[in-house]
């Protein structure tokens, strides 16, 4: 017995067909998805017409920071995720507000979207210090030139953005007897033209 179908059911059976066809056609054609702007290398970021501000990351309101204070993180090989999985413990997340990737990428961490002040250990004192690390052991090889260029334009946004001058940015050894950055740091790291 041959089955005979309704009007009504070809018409839902060929939708059916079309939108499914359809479907697939626009996910084979559908573009890589795009990085968030917070993990993209600063050389991408000149491709951007508007200036990138990583100090809007969920942020609501700034805290009043006082000081910004420059780490390394003593491995060569390391991330955010690293750092906060190794800092988990022992200070609830990453200790530091700001990452500086080798590859010259800038990541935001929990504690900087939070505003928290960083441990004490960080940098010896509780004075509201937005603590930046970059990642590297700099006792023998200085950090890559996008890791130097990326500080800068980190701190230059910071600088602006809470009102902290070029004075008040420290080096974590001009804070305390630590071999942090290592000697291979550049000495100085940022010239007096870009604050």
């Amino acid at each position: 017995m041959p089955v005979s179908f309704t009007r009504r059911s070809k018409v839902l059976l060929a939708l059916v067909a079309s939108m499914t066809l359809g479907s697939g056609l626009l996910l084979g054609l559908a573009p890589e998805p795009i990085r968030p702007l917070s993990r993209l290398p600063l050389s991408a970021l000149a491709l951007v017409t508007e200036p990138v501000d990583y100090l809007a990351t969920d942020v609501t309101a700034l805290r009043d920071w006082h000081r910004i204070v420059i780490h390394e993180c003593h491995d060569p090989a390391g991330s955010l995720e690293e750092l906060d999985r190794a800092h988990r413990a022992r200070f609830g997340g990453c200790a530091y507000h700001f990452v500086i990737n080798a590859d010259g990428t800038i990541e935001a961490s929990t504690r900087w979207r939070q505003q928290a002040l960083a441990p004490k250990e960080a940098d010896g004192s509780l004075v509201p210090g937005i603590q930046v690390v970059l990642i590297g052991k700099f006792d023998r090889k200085p950090p890559a030139e996008q890791q130097l260029q990326a500080l800068r334009r980190l701190v230059e946004q910071l600088s602006a953005k809470s009102g902290i001058p070029r004075h008040k940015v420290f080096l974590h050894s001009q804070l305390e007897s630590v071999n942090c950055p290592g000697p291979a740091f550049p000495r100085p790291w940022m010239s007096d033209a870009s604050l």
